[in-house]
């Protein structure tokens, strides 16, 4: 019952975040990854600003990448969408939740990489 009840609890919490994208205002770095060790796929850095932008420094495909775009949260996926020349458009489960920003993506093999944010300013 326990269970039932925290589920519940994050649930609600998700979907009053969903549309809020000033929670993520702000610069967040690596807390951890998920799976350790993994070279595919990882943030480094991830900084929000007002009226949607980002800028990130992270490893997509095994390549290191400096993005620049701009960013959609609704509290379950975060789309950001590089300038051009800069990166693809991608979209990552996303979770925003007791200070922790997760973000998952599948990397070259398929398997699910889970990148742990804290909010440093």
């Amino acid at each position: 019952m326990a269970k039932i009840s925290q589920m519940v609890l994050a649930s609600a919490s998700l979907l009053i975040l969903a549309g809020c994208h000033h929670f993520l205002t702000g610069t967040w770095t690596k807390e951890s990854v998920s799976p350790p060790k993994v070279q595919d796929f990882d943030i480094r850095t991830l900084s929000f600003k007002a009226g949607k932008s980002y800028q990130a420094n992270m490893v997509l495909d095994g390549k290191p990448e400096e993005q620049s775009g701009s960013y959609e949260f609704n509290g379950f996926q975060l789309m950001l969408t590089p300038k051009p020349g800069t990166g693809k458009k991608q979209a990552y489960d996303a979770t925003l939740m007791m200070g922790k920003l997760k973000v998952s993506h599948k990397d070259s093999a398929g398997k699910s990489v889970t990148v742990t944010l804290t909010k440093v300013k």
